[in-house]
């Protein structure tokens, strides 16, 4: 990853553990695997483990269901309206 990629998965900040559990519905284990995995971004300073929110945030949009059917029959990523 370039630092460019690195600057902009850091833009939106990092979240704790906790916090990461609390916004992505996920238990407290299975947020470690996931990032044990190499799925869910994170960083270690000073003793803490931090997730770039922006990394959370795209781990979780990967798993939305039907998303990788639209995306493929439009030929492009699938819009999520919020």
């Amino acid at each position: 990853m370039s630092a460019a990629e690195l600057n902009e998965l850091l833009a939106d900040g990092l979240m704790t553990i906790p916090e990461a559990v609390e916004f992505s519905g996920l238990s407290r284990s299975s947020l470690y695997v996931a990032m044990d995995r190499g799925e869910v971004p994170s960083v270690r300073r000073m003793g803490r483990r931090l997730i770039p929110r922006r990394g959370m945030v795209k781990f979780l949009a990967a798993g939305l269901i039907g998303s990788q059917e639209q995306s493929s029959r439009e030929g492009g990523p699938a819009a999520v309206g919020v």
